[in-house]
């Protein structure tokens, strides 16, 4: 069991990487040889690749693993449903907030990119918001489901996604932005508000 969830986290962690190769340093010379269409759907097969490894993994852990299942209680059930809906609701607003930006849109691929920095809305907050709304859908399916498989696959996006994946793109805005770039780190949190919470708290207690 351990060694069927290392080497999941591995491979989702090999996808990420290369998802960010593709995007990062491959994308405007895809654009280039292909022109901006061809290159957009290049690009995103060749992250679809990259994560090949990972579904495969996956489906034989699921058949290694059947239905094993993890305890949840009967508000469980809940509180899975809660987490979807929020998850759904933050990972759209974050997605709206970039609107044309996102990893997954045409700009990444084309032959010139406008980058520009994005601190406004739900990004005064949090840095990855649509990280954040990931991993509360799939710890929300992991109870929903009640399988470990899905809990382990949660906790292996989670851990990725917040020391790993978000740690690189930051590096790469700092490339771009600079300056500007850390100040925006040192007003905001990267995945979980801290912040804004405690803000919330004090509110509270004064009230």
């Amino acid at each position: 069991m351990i060694l069927d969830i290392s080497v999941l986290f591995a491979l989702i962690a090999l996808g990420g990487l290369l998802e960010l190769a593709v995007i990062y340093r491959l994308g405007q010379s895809l654009a280039r040889r292909m022109g901006d269409r061809m290159g957009y759907y290049a690009g995103n097969f060749l992250i679809f690749l990259g994560f090949v490894p990972f579904f495969a993994k996956y489906l034989h852990v699921l058949r290694s693993w059947g239905t094993n299942a993890i305890g949840v209680p009967p508000w469980g059930f809940w509180l899975g449903a809660v987490l979807v809906a929020a998850g759904v609701l933050i990972t759209w607003i974050g997605v709206r907030t970039l609107s044309s930006d996102r990893w997954w849109s045409k700009p990444k691929f084309k032959t010139e990119r406008r980058e520009q920095l994005v601190d406004t809305g739900i990004y005064s907050i949090l840095r990855h918001p649509t990280y954040l709304g990931q991993i509360l859908m799939l710890y929300g399916l992991a109870l929903l489901t009640a399988l470990q498989v899905a809990l382990v696959s949660a906790a292996c996006l989670h851990i990725y996604l917040a020391f790993i994946h978000a740690r690189v793109e930051e590096q790469r805005c700092i490339e771009i932005f600079g300056d500007q770039y850390r100040d925006y780190m040192n007003r905001t949190d990267a995945i979980i508000p801290w912040r804004a919470l405690m803000r919330m708290t004090l509110r509270v207690r004064r009230s």
